[in-house]
């Protein structure tokens, strides 16, 4: 395997390539730490580190992905294989090129299975989120950690998910310009909307309708 190591302020930072499927890193002694960026790789990272004299760092932002699409419809498949195996933990999946979540989870009664997970997806990229999670009634998944920033379109993203009770208020929706009906019916849902930046052109029509407890 071609060495790719490179020294970088007394740190030595290692950038792997993939090889046969599973991508093997040897690092070095060095003095200080040894910190390491692994690129991301279809199978298995397999890391053999040598003693080092203080301890080892490995960048804990590394996420391994199984599966990459390039659009919704190749990740509704892939969503699809998950299900037909009974996996509902989806966090494997690389979203981060996906900008149209619409209809997405559509009454899909599975987001409401034991071990339904997307709290780790990456849809910085996202701008339509229209009816995402539309009638999934006994959805309720940690979704505090989305990065929304780019969405414009939330109308109806979590109409009639009566279990829905997750804390949204760190959410950036600065840019968001349709918010009809966005949680329509969501009777458990309780927290702050006052901190969201929320443009006073944005379309607001029933956004909070039935949510007794906002």
């Amino acid at each position: 395997m071609k060495s790719l190591n490179k020294y970088i302020h007394e740190k030595l930072v290692i950038f792997p390539s993939q090889v046969d499927e599973k991508l093997v890193i040897f690092p070095s002694q060095v003095d200080e730490k040894l910190v390491i960026f692994p690129s991301q790789v279809d199978e298995k990272l397999v890391i053999f580190p040598s003693q080092v004299d203080e301890k080892l760092v490995i960048n804990k932002n590394y996420k391994m992905y199984n599966y990459h699409p390039k659009n919704k419809d190749e990740l509704k498949d892939i969503i699809k294989e998950h299900y037909d195996k009974d996996i509902y933990d989806l966090n494997d999946i690389d979203v981060s090129e996906i900008d149209d979540f619409s209809d997405l989870f559509f009454e899909d009664k599975n987001v409401g299975r034991k071990g339904f997970d997307i709290s780790d997806w990456n849809v910085s990229g996202g701008n339509n989120f229209k009816s995402m999670f539309f009638n999934c009634q006994k959805f309720n998944c940690d979704l505090s950690k989305w990065d929304v920033k780019n969405g414009e379109d939330f109308s109806c993203m979590f109409y009639g998910c009566k279990k829905f009770n997750c804390d949204l208020s760190k959410w950036d929706v600065k840019n968001g310009k349709d918010f009809t009906g966005m949680f329509m019916f969501c009777y458990e849902l309780n927290f702050d909307l006052n901190k969201w930046n929320i443009v006073s052109s944005a379309k607001t029509y029933n956004m909070l309708h039935g949510c007794s407890n906002m």
